[in-house]
């Protein structure tokens, strides 16, 4: 309060000086209101009233830059306690952030929902998102793939008598293939060829052949064209030729 009082009459003294200055009428010899300076060059020609009137103002100048200077002086520290009050007063106020609401280990893992899933394949895992609605973190779990393939017959070659035939299938979904092998076909047999003929008493050969690789696939005996055995017949020209010989004998004991 008391600096207050003091600063309002050194500024009522100031004006007061200030304006008395203004008023007198210096003459170019006299005093220079802008310097502060008397010139004294012209000390002779000025009357008594007109030099009192100079140094007065002067007096008057220097009074109030002093005073001005102490003021400043004095109000400094005021400002700046004023200042660092207003800077105090409007320094924002640090508020209490209410930090994140927490929860309890049981509600965190009730939260957790699904939000995404990717089947698994026969040959890829698959995945599963899961987030939590009170904390929003997210988590993945890993579904195994399946292993159960979708095989499709993709190609099929008949087997032959030499080269083993397969069937190939494909999975439609990940492309995994195998094959069946399939067994050797029999041979395709071709017509017989004698390869020695039969006679009355002798048998004949034929050979048999597969059409598919030329291999030989039988081997068979012909017949003979006389319906008995040689042997058996032998047997009844043995039997005829002895008989033969018993009627000569007898019919020669007759005629002697």
């Amino acid at each position: 309060m008391k600096r207050l009082i003091r600063s309002i009459v050194i500024f009522t003294f100031v004006m007061v000086a200030t304006i008395a200055f203004n008023r007198v009428e210096v003459r170019a010899a006299g005093y220079d209101p802008e310097t502060g300076i008397i010139d004294t060059t012209g000390v002779d020609t000025m009357t008594e009233d007109e030099w009192r009137a100079a140094h007065d103002a002067m007096v008057a100048k220097e009074m109030a830059e002093q005073w001005g200077a102490d003021s400043n002086t004095q109000a400094s520290p005021s400002t700046s306690s004023s200042s660092n009050t207003n800077s105090s007063s409007t320094k924002p106020s640090t508020s209490t952030t209410s930090s994140a609401p927490k929860y309890t280990d049981a509600e965190i893992e009730a939260a957790w929902v699904e939000s995404s899933r990717t089947e698994a394949t026969c040959a890829n895992d698959g995945v599963i998102t899961y987030k939590n609605t009170l904390t929003g973190k997210t988590k993945t779990e890993a579904i195994p793939a399946t292993g159960n393939h979708t095989y499709e017959l993709t190609e099929h070659v008949d087997s032959t008598c030499v080269n083993n035939g397969y069937d190939s299938y494909t999975c439609s979904v990940c492309g995994d293939s195998y094959k069946d092998e399939i067994e050797l076909a029999p041979h395709t047999e071709g017509e017989p060829q004698i390869t020695k003929a039969a006679s009355y008493f002798s048998e004949g050969e034929s050979k048999v052949y597969c059409i598919s690789c030329g291999e030989l696939v039988s081997t068979n005996t012909i017949l003979q064209t006389f319906p008995l055995p040689l042997s058996i017949v032998a047997a009844f020209g043995a039997g005829a030729i002895v008989l033969l010989i018993g009627i000569l004998s007898l019919l020669k004991r007759k005629t002697k």
